[in-house]
C-alpha cells in the first residue's frame, strides 16, 4: 500500500519524466549535424568532431596535436536511434574496431547545442559532453574522415611494402 505522501510525489515524478523524454522525430532532427566532443583526449590541443546525417551515416574525425605525438582517427559508420539511444554500427575505421561492431550510447541530454551521452554497450564509466557546431557541414566531416582512413590506409601499405622488401 502506498502511503499519502508517496502518492503526492507520483504526479509530479511522472511530469519530470514525462518532460525528459523526446519524441523520436523530435530526437532525431535535432541531433542532425556536427558535434565537438568537450573534454578529450589527453593533448593540448585535441578535436573530435562527430557528424550525424539524415540519411543515417555517421561520421568522425578525430585530431590531437600534443609535444611529443600527433594521433589522428578517423570513422565511417551508420547510426539508428531508437527511443533515447544511439546505436552505432562501425563501417571502416582507423581505431581498430571491426566493422558491423555496435556500440549504443544513451542520451542524456538532447538540448539545443549540448548533446551528452552515456555509452551503455560496451559499458563505459565516462559521460561524453559534445557542442554542436551550427557552422560546420556534416559532410565535411566526413570528406576528413574519408581523407583520415585514406592516408591511415597507405602509411600502413608503405610500412608493409618495406617489411617485405630484401634489405
Amino acid at each position: 500500500m502506498i502511503s499519502f505522501a508517496r502518492a503526492a510525489l507520483l504526479p509530479p515524478l511522472i511530469f519530470l519524466l514525462g518532460c525528459t523524454t523526446i519524441p523520436h522525430e523530435e530526437a532525431t532532427d535535432a541531433l542532425i549535424g556536427v558535434w565537438h566532443r568537450q573534454d578529450f583526449g589527453s593533448g593540448p590541443y585535441t578535436y573530435s568532431h562527430t557528424a550525424y546525417l539524415a540519411d543515417g551515416r555517421q561520421c568522425v574525425a578525430t585530431f590531437t596535436f600534443a609535444e611529443q605525438f600527433t594521433q589522428v582517427h578517423g570513422l565511417l559508420s551508420q547510426w539508428s536511434q531508437t527511443d533515447q539511444a544511439i546505436t552505432t554500427t562501425f563501417g571502416v575505421n582507423t581505431l581498430g574496431r571491426d566493422i558491423g561492431d555496435q556500440i549504443t550510447n544513451e542520451i542524456r541530454t538532447l538540448s539545443g547545442d549540448r548533446l551528452d551521452l552515456w555509452r551503455t554497450q560496451p559499458a563505459s564509466e565516462t559521460l561524453e559532453r559534445h557542442r554542436r557546431l551550427p557552422d560546420v557541414k556534416p559532410e565535411r566531416i566526413c570528406e576528413l574522415a574519408l581523407h583520415v582512413i585514406n592516408l591511415y590506409n597507405a602509411m600502413e601499405k608503405m610500412a608493409e611494402d618495406r617489411s617485405a622488401s630484401p634489405g
